[in-house]
């Protein structure tokens, strides 16, 4: 559809039973959406799966009906996604502050609480144990006491006993003595027992109080230790939430400068394709500085295989190739007569076509735009001369591309259709950030779609057209059918 000069505002809202491409979990898709020589994509819908909602809106300035700006728009959207991250690592930072000075509040007070608890309770173990003792001590001074004492009344009374016998009976004989002296030895007898019951028992006393003493430190020893314990745990536990929330931080804030990057990348690349456009003076102009371009780049990647390989013939083989590439660029440009028929490819490959096999190097664009076409209704009336000759050039074509692929390993996207799937899938694996990737190949497939474009003789008659397709990171094949999607255009 042609476009008028103005914003073109489309909202992306979202999408309906698309093929589910995940083996494991559920898909994470995005939109791209491209008008003229600009792309710009959604968010990306997080384990969204087969139904995924956007609800987004993209903005286009269309400058004329053949071309569009959007680096202004995207410096404005730049800016406000810089200010919303700022504000929000602002609230981040705040609320992080907060809880800090909570927690160690928090921790301050258990603390102070905790020795004032341990401090309370060491004074009433040291206070109950010299109450213990004093009681200990007075009872065995006590019992002590009474013993001496009933001993002495004891000694006094035989001895009061034996004199009066002696007064008495001064003629007593032996046996009344000896009955005396035996008496007097039971007596004695029967204090030393008792002193040594009362010792033993004073004993017993004083071990049961030191076994309950040690009984009680040990159990302060055990609840300090629980205590302790359970504060360390909770450290622990503090500190990993505190480095998960700052890994978390970390990991937003990379997303963020990285989606930047990407974005300023993205905004340098439209503007200097722009510039390049406006001064280009005429197709033919364009052309020979894309053929000077591919022979520079030619050159300077045969000059690194030789480095690689060490191998004397690759500067003939490069060359040669070069040689084959420019010739079929140009009779690919002739046979490219019909922009119409060209649009309809570009959106069949697309939505056919694997994203990584679709947006080959740009000299097999035009070779891949006949291939399209050759499927569609007008490949007939073709001369099929020149579509054998298209043929055997796109053959040597994509011979030359998968050893220039394979050796200078310019992009993982642009290896043969046999090696796409595997080395996209191993150079995610590789990577930290999946959407990075994917947001740098839909950079490289816009830029490459632009210049092939340019290349085509009827590019000033071209009308800007709007295509729209899902991305599914992670997948060999990421294109969706557009009729699966609701997008509203303003």
């Amino acid at each position: 559809m042609a476009l008028e000069a103005g914003i073109l505002k489309v909202t992306v809202e979202f999408g309906k039973g698309l093929k589910d491409k995940d083996i494991f979990g559920k898909m994470d898709p995005y939109c791209i959406l491209k008008c003229g020589g600009t792309t710009w994509r959604t968010r990306t819908a997080k384990a969204a799966g087969r139904d995924p909602v956007w609800d987004q809106t993209l903005s286009f300035n269309v400058i004329n009906e053949k071309s569009v700006d959007a680096a202004a728009i995207m410096a404005a959207a730049d800016r406000a996604a810089a200010e919303k991250a700022a504000a929000n690592k602002a609230v981040a930072d705040k609320a992080t502050a907060d809880k800090e000075a909570a927690d160690k509040a928090a921790a301050d007070k258990v603390a102070a609480d905790k020795v004032a608890a341990d401090k309370a309770a060491a004074d009433k173990v040291a206070a109950d144990k010299v109450a213990a003792d004093k009681a200990a001590a007075d009872k065995v001074a006590a019992d002590k006491a009474a013993a001496d004492k009933a001993a002495a009344d004891k000694v006094a009374a035989d001895k009061v006993a034996a004199d009066k016998v002696a007064a008495d009976k001064a003629t007593a004989d032996k046996e009344a003595a000896d009955k005396a002296a035996a008496d007097k030895v039971a007596a004695d007898k029967a204090a030393a027992d008792k002193a040594a019951a009362d010792k033993a028992a004073a004993d017993k006393a004083a071990a049961d109080k030191v076994a309950a003493d040690k009984a009680a430190a040990d159990k302060l020893a055990a609840d300090k230790a629980t205590a302790d314990k359970e504060a360390a745990d909770k450290a622990a536990a503090d500190k990993v939430a505190a480095d998960k929330a700052a890994a978390d931080k970390a990991a937003a804030d990379k997303v963020a400068a990285d989606k930047a990057a990407a974005d300023k990348l993205a905004a340098d690349k439209v503007a200097a394709d722009k510039v390049a456009a406006d001064k280009a003076a005429a197709d033919k102009l364009a052309a020979d500085k894309a053929a000077a371009d591919k022979v520079a780049a030619d050159k300077a990647a045969a000059d690194k295989v030789a480095a690689d390989k060490a191998a004397a013939d690759r500067e003939a083989v490069d060359k040669a190739a070069a040689d084959r590439a420019v010739a079929h660029r140009e009779a690919a440009i002739k046979a490219a007569a019909d922009r119409e028929a060209a649009k309809r490819e570009a959106a069949d490959r697309q939505v056919a076509l694997k994203v990584a096999a679709d947006w080959e190097a740009a000299d097999r664009v035009a070779a891949d735009r006949e291939a399209a076409i050759k499927a569609t209704a007008d490949w007939e009336a073709a001369d099929k001369a020149a579509a054998d000759k298209a043929a055997a050039d796109r053959e040597a074509a994509n011979r030359e591309a998968a050893d220039r692929q394979v050796a200078l390993k310019i992009a993982a996207d642009w290896e043969a259709d046999d090696r796409v799937a595997a080395d996209r899938e191993a150079a995610f694996k590789a990577a930290a950030d999946f959407e990075a990737v994917d947001r740098e190949a839909a950079n490289r497939e816009a830029a490459d779609r632009e210049a092939a474009i340019r290349a085509a003789a009827d590019w000033e008659a071209a009308d800007l057209e709007l295509f729209a397709y899902v991305m599914l990171p992670h997948c060999n094949d990421d294109t969706m059918n557009v009729k699966r999607l609701s997008i509203r255009i303003r």
